[in-house]
């Protein structure tokens, strides 16, 4: 939907398109090289999402707020009635289970474990029991981790390009399209001329870190009222 509504808006888009090297003139990040050939803008905008691909090309590093976090899921085919009506979230000092219908007779099923304990490539939860797997459960990486600089004159990190939280904190589609627009907004006052690219990567990295530190925060005090001890952010904003 979002790729159709950019082509109505006359969005240039290259797909399938790689890039493989940051371009850099003067110091300063000058455009992209791709599958597609050589492109070069005024701000160059990753959003590769935990990728972190331009962060990783300029060397940028990413601190990290939290013990190491795996999101485990999966998804199963069948009849489920008693997850029909709503999404279910359980939680205690060992970690959080959410299981939920996603379209008619798919179920999908999320866990983190917070005890530090490997969950198995094949686990489902029990109630899972006689639906039929689809396909082979997945793992991604949601250890709390922010870029140490999500924006300079001449580029922007967007969305888990930029900062991480794990699923919990319920707004990761949210912040991906809000740190877009916010970026978006700031590149066309340094474009247009009515603001000074330093100042405004400045804004950038303040009101994300600000949102991450924030959220950080609320989640933190989340899990420490299930008995979690580990997570969370003290006042100076170090883990």
């Amino acid at each position: 939907m979002l790729l159709e509504r950019a082509r109505e808006v006359e969005v240039e888009i290259f797909q399938p398109c790689t890039a493989s090297r940051v371009l850099t003139e003067n110091g300063a990040v000058s455009g992209v090289l791709t599958s597609a050939g050589l492109m070069t803008a005024p701000v160059v905008v990753d959003a590769t999402g935990r990728a972190h691909w331009l962060g990783t090309e300029l060397e940028i590093k990413r601190r990290v707020h939290s013990p190491s976090l795996v999101a485990r899921y999966g998804y199963a085919e069948g009849a489920l009635p008693t997850l029909d009506p709503s999404p279910l979230l359980v939680g205690n000092s060992s970690g959080w289970l959410w299981t939920a219908l996603v379209r008619p007779g798919l179920y999908q099923w999320t866990r983190v474990a917070l005890d530090g304990s490997r969950i198995p490539r094949d686990w489902q939860p029990d109630e899972f029991c006689d639906l039929v797997p689809r396909g082979l459960p997945r793992g991604v990486d949601v250890t709390w981790r922010l870029s140490q600089k999500v924006a300079s004159p001449g580029w922007f990190m967007v969305g888990d390009a930029a900062a991480v939280l794990d699923p919990t904190s319920a707004k990761g589609v949210l912040k991906a399209l809000l740190s877009g627009i916010t970026a978006g907004k700031l590149i066309s006052a340094v474009t247009t001329g009515s603001a000074p690219a330093d100042e405004v990567a400045n804004i950038y990295n303040d009101w994300l870190s600000g949102w991450f530190v924030s959220d950080a925060d609320q989640l933190g005090k989340f899990y420490q009222s299930l008995g979690v001890r580990e997570l969370g952010m003290r006042r100076d904003g170090t883990p």
